[in-house]
């Protein structure tokens, strides 16, 4: 019985502690950021050969490039102790691919791609101590493909250059520790599903895993 009333009354401190640091973040306060990371694409292929394959190839070997270093820049404003919406801009890397043709000639080609977005997410705030919190995120992102345009020669078709704009889903996971009242530093994981087009260039499933800094105001 000590132990069970023991355990109650830590579980009430530690209530009670997570709903005083959750007053802290201020509803109506504003702040910005920056986050610079890793990240990589995740794809079948399938669209990708399929491409390769219009040029009048017949045989082919892809060989990808797809871990990338990626940034964003965003701005967040509370809405309460436990929600905020965060807006930005995501920058996702140069992916590519080379393609080896062994038939029916001997030839390579490779194909470059850009993608960036503009999202906003709805953040809710887990606070764990004094100083550090989690959070999880889930929103849309207006995200920007463009696939290069690719020429192996020896007489096949030329790959033309496309874009694909599209609303894409994205969630996110991270943790955050307040260095004062304003500065903080954060590390997060993001994914942003489907970006491109499989009617032209084909789609990815893009990860972004990035550390950064925000000031509160």
């Amino acid at each position: 019985m000590k132990n069970s009333g023991a355990a109650a009354m830590a579980l009430v401190l530690a209530c009670a502690s997570a709903s005083a640091l959750a007053a802290e973040r201020t509803p109506g306060k504003w702040y910005v950021g920056g986050s610079l990371g890793k990240g990589g694409y995740k794809t079948g292929y399938q669209r990708t050969a399929d491409t390769i394959f219009s040029t009048g190839a017949t045989s082919v070997t892809v060989v990808p490039d797809v871990t990338q270093t990626m940034w964003k820049l965003y701005a967040g404003y509370n809405l309460t102790p436990q929600f905020s919406i965060e807006s930005g801009y995501w920058n996702f890397g140069r992916p590519s691919y080379t393609a080896n043709i062994s038939a029916p000639v001997v030839t390579s080609m490779r194909r470059t791609f850009t993608a960036q977005g503009f999202g906003t997410s709805l953040v809710y705030w887990l606070p764990v101590n004094e100083n550090f919190s989690a959070f999880g995120k889930v929103g849309g992102m207006l995200t920007n493909a463009t696939a290069s345009s690719a020429d192996p020669g020896a007489g096949l078709g030329t790959l033309p250059s496309e874009t694909a704009r599209r609303l894409n889903w994205s969630f996110g996971l991270g943790a955050q520790y307040d260095f004062s009242a304003n500065m903080s530093g954060r590390m997060e994981y993001e994914a942003v599903r489907k970006i491109g087009d499989e009617g032209k260039f084909g789609t990815a499933n893009v990860g972004m895993w990035s550390v950064g800094l925000n000031y509160r105001y």
